[in-house]
């Protein structure tokens, strides 16, 4: 039995749901039950029960579950120690963060994890767009990389990277208060369709334009008036002078007093994802480590 079936198996019972499981696993659902079907016919015996609710534990299940979770945690303590006894040699841990308006709801705890977790571990930190982050971590520029989850992973990706889940946000239209939009007072997405929606060019930013137009599809807008910049900075003075609106994390209202948020369906949210080398196995360990 492989430690990754272990892990699977575990994420399974946590999230009691496969489908979820493999959401939080970033493998595609079909693959995470063959893993399990394996186990149990490893095993030869039943572990679990599918049901339309999600998946039941038979008394075998619970008690190998049990068995795992202290293999598991004596693992960690293994892991600490690997960690802790090679602080010296980790060097320089480099983050390439997407460029956004608010970070200030992952950032400072993910910062304060690590230099708690490697206290002699040295932190660089940039903001980039999403392009130049994935090539930077492709390139071994940086080791990780935080961005938006708007994009379809590919198998090849699943081999070589990890990702985990930060934090996820509500997602919402961000207009000011100086925009047209604020006079009325019961907004409907009908109502956004007659002012600009300004976003990051799909040339610079492919991975964040394409899932903004489909949200507006989601939304009823068959025609929404779109205008595109080159940068961040460009897209947040729109917003701000009121010549537009833009799709972002309904958090982003709350970075300036003039600000208006109209939040959409939680469906429509976004999730801000770590992604990082499996080669890299000191930031496996610390990243698995985190709460």
């Amino acid at each position: 039995m492989k430690l990754i079936q272990i892990q699977y198996f575990l994420k399974v019972v946590e999230c009691k749901s496969i489908t979820k499981a493999a959401e939080q696993l970033f493998v595609s659902q079909p693959a995470l039950s063959k893993q399990m079907s394996l186990m149990e016919e490893e095993l030869g015996v039943k572990l679990m029960e599918r049901k339309p609710s999600g998946i039941e534990l038979t008394k075998t299940g619970e008690a190998f579950a049990k068995d795992l979770k202290a293999v598991v945690k004596d693992l960690d303590k293994a892991i600490a120690k690997a960690v802790n006894s090679g602080k010296k040699d980790t060097g320089v841990l480099r983050i390439g963060c997407f460029d956004g308006a608010v970070t200030d709801d992952f950032l400072p705890d993910l910062l304060a994890y690590f230099k708690k977790a490697a206290p002699e571990l040295q932190i660089r930190l940039r903001r980039q767009s999403v392009s130049e982050n994935r090539a930077a971590l492709e390139q071994d520029a940086i080791d990780m990389l935080i961005e938006v989850k708007a994009w379809v992973v590919s198998e090849e990706q699943k081999k070589n990277y990890n990702a985990r889940t930060l934090i996820k946000r509500g997602g919402a239209f961000i207009y000011s208060k100086n925009s047209p939009l604020a006079k009325k007072k019961k907004l409907k997405p009908s109502d956004f369709e007659k002012e600009p929606c300004i976003l990051l060019s799909s040339a610079r930013e492919p991975a964040l334009s394409k899932p903004a137009f489909v949200t507006l599809h989601q939304l009823g807008m068959k025609d929404p008036k779109v205008e595109e910049v080159d940068n961040f900075i460009t897209l947040w003075s729109n917003i701000n002078l009121g010549l537009g609106y833009s799709l972002l994390s309904k958090a982003a209202a709350d970075s300036s007093p003039d600000l208006l948020a109209y939040e959409l369906p939680d469906n429509l949210g976004l999730e801000i994802i770590a992604v990082w080398k499996k080669s890299n196995k000191m930031l496996t360990a610390l990243m698995k480590k985190m709460p």
